[in-house]
C-alpha cells in the first residue's frame, strides 16, 4: 500500500511533456522539391519518391518550392522568377535576387493565412556594389486567390527590406518558428559585416524592425566567405553556418527572442580540407547530429557527420573513396536528409540521419531524376519544425529523478501509429498519445515520438530528459517493535549533501524512539530528487528472565522473553568461559539448557530487522 500511494503522489507531481505534432497533412507543404536544371521531384506518403518532369528553371543554386496542405504544387521559385504549378511565370513576379545564391530564395506562407506566401530572396556575392541599387534582401507576396487559383503578386514585387549599414546580404536565408509556436523569424547574414538580422514573421506581415545580432565571423566579398548554406536546428535552439573556402560555425539561437550568440567555430572537429571548403550544413532531426559538405566542382569532399553529443567525432559517411562533389543538404518531412550530387542525375539520401556513423543509411541515387539535375543547390525550406515542432506547450521542467515516473503525451490529429523511444534503450512500438516510463540510471535521454497519419505520413517530435539519481532511504519493516528500556534507533544517514528530515521536524541523520507511535523522515538531494520511508513502532517494557528453573514442574522451565514478539529475534547463549552453547534465529522461548549445568550463562538478543542488539545474564538453577 505504501508504494502505490507514493507512486500516485508521484505520478500527480511528474511533468508532463505535451508535444502539440502539426497534423501530418501539415508537412506535405514540403512535398515538392524544384531546382537546378529542371530537376524535381515529390515526396510520397508510404512510398519512395518520385522524379518529376515539367520543371522551367535553370538555377544554380538558389531555389525554393511549396505546395499545399494535400501536397498539390503551387509555386517555385530561383530567387529572380516565380512560376505557378503549371510551370507558367507569375506576371510581374521579379525578385531581384540571384539564382547563383547559395540559398538565395525562400518561400513561407504567412501566419494566420491559407493563401498568402512570402517569398524571399538575397543577392549573390557577384551582384554586390556600391551603389543605390544593390540588390541585398528582398521579398514579394503570391497570394493564391488570384489568378483563379494560380496565384498572383499581391502588390510590387522585390521589395528591399534596409539592412543597416550597407544593405548587402549575404547568400543564406532562412526561417525558424517562433517560440510560441506560430509566428517565423525570417534570419538573414549582412554582407561585409558579422550581423544577423532576425525579422518577424506574423499575421501582420514582414516586421521591418530586426533583431539584430553581431556575433561570429565576417561574411566578406572577398575570399566569397558571404558564400555557404546555413541551417537551423529542428528545435530552433541553434544554428550551422558554412563559410565557403573557409570554416564552419556553430552558434545558439533563442527563438523566443531572436537573438543568434555564442559562435564556435569547428574548425578542431572537422578535416582541415573540409572546413576550407565549407559549403553545405543541415541538422540530423533529433539536433544530435550535423551534417556537412565541402566546395564543389575540383574541391571534392563528401559528407560528413559531426556527433554534436559524443565531443564532435567526425566520420564520413558517403561511400566514396575519392570524394565525391556533394553541395547542398535538406532535411525533408519524412525525416530523411537529400543531398545534392553536383551536376548529378540523380539526389542521394541520408535514411537515418539521428543515428551514428554509417549506422546513418547513406543511399546512393536513392532518387531517379527523368528530366533536368542538380547543379550546386537543393530546395530551401524553412527550418522543419514539422519534424520536431517548437510550438510546443511543455508544462512543467523537463527534469525527473530516477524511480520517479515520467509522463509524456503528445497531441496527433488523425494519428493512426504512435510510438515512443525513452532514449534509454526502452522503446513502446505501438501505443497511444500518452506514455509513462521509469528511468532507473541518470542522464541525459532524449524522449522520440513518431506518429504516422493513415496515409503512411510520418511526423517526429522530440524531447531532452534530464534524469538525476534518487537518494535512497530504508527504515526497515513497515512495523517495529522496541523495547522501553533499550530506545530504538532508526538510521537514515546519507552522503553528507542529502539533507534529512524527520517528522518531528529533526535533521539529524538518526533518530531515537521511545514512545510507540509512526515515524517517518524524507531525505532530498541538493537537484531536488527526494525519497522517503515510514515505521510504526510500538514500544512495550521488556522484561527478560534472569533466572530459570529446568525442573519440569512448568513454572520458569524456559527462557521466556516477556514484550517481545516470538520468532523476531535472534538469541545467542554463552557459559562463564564465552563459550557459545546454544543459537537460534527466530528464537521462541523455548531454551531450557538442556544438557548445560547449573550456572550463569551470557544471552545476546538481535532484531535483524531493527538491528536493536539486547545483552545480559541468566542463571540456570537445578
Amino acid at each position: 500500500m505504501k508504494i502505490k500511494q507514493q507512486f500516485f503522489r508521484l505520478y500527480l507531481a511528474v511533468v508532463l511533456c505535451t508535444f502539440l505534432v502539426q497534423p501530418a497533412l501539415a508537412q506535405r507543404e514540403f512535398y515538392h522539391w524544384y531546382f537546378g536544371n529542371r530537376g524535381a521531384f515529390r515526396l510520397q506518403p508510404g512510398g519512395p519518391p518520385a522524379g518529376v518532369s515539367g520543371s522551367v528553371m535553370n538555377t544554380q543554386e538558389g531555389c525554393a518550392s511549396v505546395a499545399d496542405k494535400h501536397g498539390n504544387l503551387l509555386l517555385y521559385t530561383n530567387g529572380e522568377a516565380i512560376w505557378d504549378r503549371t510551370n507558367t511565370l507569375i506576371p510581374l513576379s521579379g525578385l531581384g535576387g540571384s539564382g547563383s545564391a547559395t540559398q538565395g530564395s525562400l518561400i513561407v506562407r504567412q501566419p494566420g493565412s491559407q493563401t498568402r506566401y512570402y517569398v524571399f530572396a538575397v543577392e549573390a556575392v557577384e551582384q554586390w556594389t556600391s551603389g543605390p541599387n544593390v540588390a541585398g534582401f528582398r521579398y514579394g507576396v503570391v497570394d493564391m486567390s488570384l489568378r483563379n487559383g494560380l496565384g498572383g503578386m499581391a502588390g510590387p514585387s522585390g521589395v528591399r527590406v534596409p539592412l543597416p549599414p550597407n544593405n548587402h546580404a549575404a547568400e543564406q536565408v532562412l526561417a525558424v518558428r517562433q517560440a510560441n509556436g506560430v509566428d517565423y523569424w525570417i534570419v538573414v547574414h549582412g554582407g561585409n559585416t558579422n550581423a544577423y538580422f532576425a525579422f518577424p514573421l506574423t499575421a501582420a506581415g514582414l516586421g521591418t524592425v530586426p533583431v539584430v545580432s553581431q556575433v561570429g565571423a565576417v561574411r566578406q566579398e572577398g575570399g566569397f566567405t558571404a558564400s555557404g548554406c546555413a541551417k537551423a536546428s529542428p528545435d530552433g535552439t541553434q544554428l550551422a553556418a558554412a563559410f565557403y573556402r573557409s570554416h564552419f560555425e556553430l552558434l545558439d539561437f533563442d527563438p523566443a527572442t531572436g537573438q543568434v550568440s555564442n559562435a564556435r567555430r569547428l574548425d578542431a572537429y572537422v578535416p582541415p580540407s573540409l572546413g576550407q571548403t565549407a559549403y553545405g550544413v543541415e541538422f540530423s532531426p533529433d539536433g544530435t547530429k550535423l551534417y556537412l559538405t565541402g566546395g564543389y566542382q575540383s574541391l571534392l569532399q563528401g559528407v560528413y557527420q559531426l556527433d554534436l553529443t559524443n565531443n564532435f567525432a567526425c566520420v564520413k559517411v558517403d561511400p566514396y573513396t575519392t570524394g565525391a562533389p556533394y553541395t547542398g543538404l535538406q532535411l525533408g518531412p519524412d525525416g530523411r536528409i537529400y543531398t545534392a550530387v553536383c551536376t548529378g542525375p540523380g539526389i542521394d539520401v541520408i535514411t537515418e540521419p539521428d543515428r551514428p556513423g554509417a549506422a546513418c543509411g547513406f543511399r546512393t541515387r536513392a532518387v531517379v531524376l527523368p528530366t533536368g539535375y542538380v547543379v550546386f543547390g537543393i530546395t530551401n525550406f524553412p527550418t522543419p519544425d514539422f519534424l520536431a515542432p517548437r510550438h510546443v506547450a511543455l508544462q512543467g521542467a523537463t527534469r525527473v529523478c530516477t524511480g520517479e515516473p515520467a509522463a509524456f503525451g503528445c497531441v496527433a490529429s488523425g494519428a493512426a501509429v504512435v510510438s515512443w523511444d525513452f532514449g534509454d534503450g526502452a522503446v513502446e512500438p505501438a501505443g497511444t498519445t500518452r506514455t509513462v516510463h521509469l528511468y532507473t540510471r541518470p542522464g541525459r535521454y532524449l524522449v522520440g515520438v513518431t506518429v504516422a497519419d493513415t496515409a503512411g505520413a510520418v511526423l517526429r517530435a522530440y524531447h531532452p530528459v534530464w534524469v538525476r539519481a534518487a537518494p535512497v532511504v530504508d527504515l526497515g519493516p513497515g512495523e517495529q517493535e522496541a523495547c522501553a528500556e533499550r530506545p530504538l534507533v532508526l538510521d537514515a544517514r546519507q552522503p553528507d549533501s542529502v539533507a534529512v528530515r524527520w517528522s518531528d521536524g529533526s535533521m539529524t541523520p538518526t533518530l531515537t524512539v521511545t514512545t510507540s507511535g509512526t515515524y517517518w523522515v524524507e531525505v532530498r538531494t541538493p537537484g531536488g530528487c527526494r525519497a522517503a520511508d515510514t515505521v510504526r513502532v510500538t514500544v512495550r517494557p521488556c522484561i527478560v528472565p534472569n533466572i530459570i528453573t529446568p525442573d519440569g514442574d512448568g513454572l520458569n522451565d524456559t527462557f521466556v522473553l516477556r514484550g517481545l514478539e516470538p520468532g523476531i529475534w535472534t538469541l545467542r547463549v554463552f557459559n562463564r568461559w564465552g563459550r557459545l552453547v546454544n543459537q537460534t534465529t527466530q528464537y521462541r522461548n523455548e531454551w531450557q539448557a538442556h544438557g548445560q549445568p547449573a550456572g550463569v550463562y551470557y544471552y545476546e538478543l538481535l532484531s535483524p530487522r531493527t538491528g536493536q542488539r539486547l545483552k545480559g545474564t541468566v542463571e540456570v538453577v537445578r
